[in-house]
């Protein structure tokens, strides 16, 4: 049994075009110090790899990202 190799790096894509949705939102916990917290998708519009035929499957990059901080205010 002869095993095929694939060389996936040579049908990858130079560019990307994507989408980002973001939300955010913070409380006041003290005059100078607010919590917040962010939350961030991003999602591929088009796809990552050119198929080689129909059975190929179609990578799309995506990610998502949480964020948790403390801002404090040093001047007014």
């Amino acid at each position: 049994m002869v095993e095929q190799l694939y060389d996936a790096y040579s049908e990858i894509k130079n560019y990307d075009i994507a989408a980002l949705l973001s939300s955010e939102g913070g409380i006041k916990l003290k005059t100078e110090i607010r919590l917040f917290s962010s939350f961030t998708y991003q999602h591929s519009l088009i796809t990552a790899s050119a198929p080689q035929d129909e059975y190929s499957l179609e990578l799309t990059h995506y990610g998502m990202s949480l964020t948790i901080g403390i801002k404090y205010c040093i001047g007014k």
